[in-house]
């Protein structure tokens, strides 16, 4: 459970200023408590123009400096929409209608952007860097000072909402899915109890922010778990990442299944690495062969932007002690398998056309989810709610069974 009054911007606050750990892009180095004082700094410089304006839309290329915008705009208890430069001018402004973001931050790099939408404010990151002077520098330590005393209002929020997710549909729009401070948090917390902890790992991250994937796996669970976190840059080469790879040699690698693909397709020595997780796509068997011949773990999972990402995750087997000092055992994958539900979430296999009628283990159906970290809603209601939600269990386009270990498979009879 999550405190009403819990922010995401309060929580990445308390790991950054509590943790020490290094924050790494193709350019820059820093600690995360440096970082943690150039997003007071922005949100600083920010706090006036943007004093009337709830939701900001982000356009900026992966790094350091993009990401702590990000941390800025979540100190100020703004919504942010995240915009990808693979997305169309037409897509762009169709999400930054239907969000009712009325300002883009962004950067004036027409190589990165193409164009600037219009209809908004666009404010450029290069203008802000530029103007940010000593003074937003020494606002942004007694920002920090007062904190430690219990006063300030970082994190503070008057939305529910901390981030606004949009998904192409079938029909070819956009789904809006509002991700709620809780639904992250939440999150969060099972992904710390699975993933732990960490300050003498490394984890390298391709994952782009504008889906849930990126944003709660390269951004929350990257900036709160104390590890040192490495940026890509998304304009990398298959031999530009490769040679990224193996300076950082990371024991946690977050990819995309193609780019895992290309990776390790090459022949190197990998024995660095600890396990991998992709997008919540399958690798293909020749990956996965290379994979179990260096003893890397595939954490396999199933997610969705609206369960905040991943809601199943295979993990390795357990074998240990009880609170007691018994010995006991705990099977954590199972090839095939989308592997187990994160603690928190509960999942139920139901008749595809009645969601009233569970099915036994064993038996193929329609996946529904039910959790914390899941939605409530959609953006404005813009879809049917009674064909998403059925009794607070949000019912998802998978098909499949679970197991009588409670392993989930997804496929069709």
């Amino acid at each position: 459970s999550v405190e009403e009054t819990e922010t995401v911007g309060k929580y990445l606050f308390r790991s950054l200023r509590h943790n020490r750990f290094w924050i790494t892009d193709s350019y820059e180095s820093v600690t995360s408590g440096e970082f943690c004082l150039r997003a007071l700094a922005i949100a600083g410089k920010l706090a006036n123009p943007l004093s009337k304006v709830q939701t900001v839309a982000i356009l900026l290329p992966k790094g350091i400096e993009g990401m702590s915008m990000a941390t800025a705009l979540q100190f100020m208890g703004k919504t942010i929409v995240f915009l990808d430069r693979s997305q169309t001018v037409e897509e762009r402004h169709h999400i930054l209608q239907r969000s009712k973001a009325k300002v883009l931050i962004t950067t004036n790099d027409l190589n990165f952007t193409k164009y600037s939408p219009t209809a908004v404010q666009v404010m450029y990151v290069e203008d802000l860097r530029t103007t940010i002077g000593w003074l937003d520098k020494l606002g942004a330590r007694v920002e920090m000072l007062l904190a430690r005393i219990g006063l300030g209002a970082i994190g503070e929020s008057d939305t529910d909402n901390s981030v606004l997710i949009f998904e192409p549909s079938a029909d070819g729009e956009f789904k809006g899915i509002p991700l709620s401070h809780s639904n992250i948090l939440s999150h969060q917390n099972a992904l710390q109890q699975v993933f732990g902890t960490s300050s003498d790992k490394r984890m390298l991250s391709n994952f782009r922010l504008n889906n849930a994937f990126g944003f709660t796996f390269e951004f929350i669970y990257g900036l709160c778990s104390v590890i040192d976190l490495h940026l890509f840059d998304e304009r990398l080469t298959d031999a530009e990442l490769l040679e990224a790879v193996r300076k950082v040699k990371p024991q946690i690698l977050l990819a995309t299944a193609s780019e895992m693909e290309r990776l390790f397709s090459v022949g190197d020595d990998w024995n660095f690495i600890d396990y991998v997780h992709t997008d919540g796509q399958a690798l293909n068997p020749l990956t996965s062969h290379v994979l179990q011949a260096y003893n890397i773990k595939q954490m396999m999972s199933a997610g969705l932007n609206e369960c905040c990402s991943v809601f199943t995750v295979n993990t390795p087997d357990f074998l240990g002690s009880d609170i007691a000092g018994k010995t006991m055992s705990q099977i954590g994958q199972l090839d095939g398998s989308v592997g187990k539900p994160l603690p928190g979430v509960a999942i139920r296999v139901v008749d595809n056309m009645n969601p009233a009628l569970e099915l036994p283990q064993g038996s193929y159906g329609r996946v529904m989810i039910k959790g914390s970290s899941v939605i409530r809603t959609y953006l404005d209601n813009c879809y049917d709610w009674s064909k998403h939600f059925y009794d607070e269990w949000f019912i998802t386009p998978l098909s499949g069974y679970l197991d009588t270990r409670g392993f989930l498979v997804l496929g069709k009879e």
